[in-house]
């Protein structure tokens, strides 16, 4: 007696279901550089969970010494616990970053100067995702999404600058996403989000905060051409981890879309490996201010070239911050030609 006809169609799609999958995972590339990180100095901002726990994973296992930055400690031991039951190699170092109050950021440079005299990586990678009727802030006022993906990071990267330029081989990988394409800048509410109107399938915030990051790691390669500091923005892809863990949505709408999440999200460790790549890969050497997807390099979306943009955005950024990158005799050389 055979299986009933509604177990059989049922397994045909779940075998349909996987292949699908497979054939998609194909195509999401692999960091295959075998370089060693032994000797190196990395900081990971969000390292305790997601892609920032899997980056620092992988960097610990090529003997990086990775700079968990993170808001809670506790979380972060209980990260480098995990990472240390998978592999002995490297250090971890945890250390507090809220970047959601830019007085920690400001901090936390501070303490990163006094153990370290240079800085070979720094990875932007942490993000938050709020419901955009949260009206979520940062410590200083400003938009949650703006505040932590953007401004905090811009201010991070600009404090640790001197130790990125005393290393012969320094590089800043800004994590951003796809969805950076459906961002607009209004300088004008882009910090305190007064314009913000929730969205049917995407939170404007978010891609806003996203497109903020591509326009920062475009200035910045430009800033720094020249200084030996390469920068690379890179977007990992629908990944599976906390990031969405305050999403309004029900647990209805949830259950419902966890066939397309069978197709399209990625774990982790397939998500890891663009960033991995603008981290290690010897062929990216030459290379800065590209944008990066699949191990692949990609071209800019026309809204990423809007240069009043990018400069405006700069410019704010200084002033709220009050964080000013300090540009070499060699490159201001270069700017004037």
């Amino acid at each position: 007696m055979g299986l009933p006809s509604y177990l059989c169609a049922a397994g045909a799609v779940a075998v349909g279901l996987y292949l699908v999958r497979r054939l998609r995972a194909r195509h999401w590339g692999r960091c295959t550089s075998q370089r060693s990180m032994a000797g190196k100095v990395v900081v990971v901002t969000g390292a305790n969970s997601g892609l920032g726990c899997e980056t620092t994973l992988r960097l610990a296992e090529r003997g990086a010494a990775v700079v968990m930055a993170c808001r809670d400690l506790d979380k972060a031991r209980a990260a480098q616990e995990q990472i240390r039951r998978r592999t002995e190699r490297g250090q971890l170092i945890p250390m507090h970053l809220d970047l959601a109050d830019l007085n920690s950021v400001k901090e936390f440079a501070r303490a990163f100067k006094e153990q370290f005299s240079r800085l070979d990586v720094l990875m932007n990678n942490a993000g938050v995702v709020y419901p955009v009727e949260a009206h979520q802030r940062t410590a200083q006022g400003y938009e949650i999404h703006f505040g932590v993906n953007h401004l905090a990071h811009y201010m991070l990267t600009g404090l640790l600058l001197d130790r990125l330029q005393a290393s012969s081989t320094a590089r800043v990988v800004v994590v951003t996403s796809s969805l950076y394409k459906k961002g607009r800048v209004d300088l004008a509410h882009i910090a305190n989000g007064e314009d913000l109107k929730p969205g049917r399938r995407l939170n404007p915030a978010y891609a806003n905060s996203k497109l903020c990051n591509v326009l920062f790691g475009r200035q910045l390669a430009r800033l720094l051409e020249g200084s030996g500091v390469r920068v690379y923005s890179c977007c990992p892809g629908w990944v599976y981890s906390g990031l969405f863990r305050h999403s309004s949505l029900s647990w209805v709408a949830r259950v419902a879309a966890l066939p397309v999440a069978f197709l399209f999200m990625r774990t982790v460790a397939e998500g890891v490996q663009t960033q991995l790549n603008c981290a290690v890969s010897e062929q990216l050497e030459l290379e800065s201010g590209h944008i990066y997807a699949n191990c692949k390099r990609e071209e800019y979306a026309p809204v990423a070239l809007d240069e009043p943009a990018v400069q405006g955005l700069w410019d704010l950024s200084a002033q709220l911050t009050g964080v000013r990158f300090h540009v070499t005799e060699l490159e201001r050389a270069q700017s004037e030609e």
